[in-house]
């Protein structure tokens, strides 16, 4: 799902996602970067309270150093975030795998 398609009026979700998005895009070359919104955000019902942000990232080619590079940019990327307007509600908790893709 793009991130026009996202299922939430929530601004703040809504800008978190985005900031996320254009880290992983500045990270590597956007041009080898899909990003998909999946989950509540995707399917709908998704609540502040309650949901997590679910993103599904696609590289093209290796991913030697591609853990460390993500969550270098995703730290930076909250921290600037939640700097300049400090959640109300919002914990960051991040998990992800790098699983290889042989096609």
């Amino acid at each position: 799902m793009t991130l026009a398609e996202m299922k939430t009026n929530n601004t703040e979700i809504i800008s978190i996602v985005n900031h996320m998005v254009a880290s992983v895009n500045d990270i590597f070359n956007k041009h080898d970067v899909s990003v998909y919104i999946m989950g509540s955000l995707a399917r709908g019902g998704f609540s502040k309270i309650a949901s997590d942000i679910d993103l599904g990232i696609i590289l093209k080619g290796s991913l030697d150093g591609a853990k460390e590079k993500i969550e270098i940019g995703f730290f930076r990327t909250i921290s600037a975030f939640f700097a300049l307007k400090p959640p109300k509600s919002i914990k960051f908790l991040y998990y992800f795998e790098l699983i290889p893709l042989d096609c």
